[in-house]
């Protein structure tokens, strides 16, 4: 397959739309859902709709923040970058450290490095201030 131009969906890195496969919420944590062989060889062949996302749980990875609310198969705003104010999962956040998601469709927790005993999901920003763990809020820097 022959590829031989630079194809920009957006340069700024901060948001795209996708299609909600199920009902999402603004603020929920999203993760991929569906989108396979979406996109041809130019721009042309692209749509807003050729990518589902769907609420993250406990064990997806994280392609952005929902910036608001739909119903599913309708159109949806996903963020990547950005602060947002996000709740405190079962651990406590700790401001500065990176942060991952910890599931249940938008908490996080402080990213912990890996020590071999098991996978860790990659993190999607860094915690500006602390917040208690299952009760506080946390200013996150998404950078996903």
């Amino acid at each position: 397959m022959t590829y031989d131009k630079l194809l920009m969906l957006d340069d700024q890195a901060r948001s795209f739309t996708a299609k909600a496969a199920g009902v999402i919420n603004g603020g929920f944590l999203v993760s991929f859902n569906s989108g396979v062989d979406c996109v041809g060889s130019d721009i042309s062949t692209y749509a807003w709709d050729d990518i589902s996302v769907t609420a993250c749980d406990s064990t997806d990875n994280v392609l952005g923040i929902a910036l608001t609310s739909a119903a599913s198969g309708a159109e949806v705003a996903i963020a990547q970058t950005g602060i947002f104010i996000l709740p405190a999962g079962s651990a406590a956040v700790s401001g500065g450290f990176p942060i991952e998601s910890q599931g249940y469709e938008n908490m996080v927790i402080t990213s912990l490095p890996l020590d071999g005993s098991g996978l860790q999901r990659a993190p999607i920003g860094r915690a500006l201030t602390n917040a208690t763990a299952l009760t506080g809020f946390a200013l996150v820097r998404l950078d996903i």
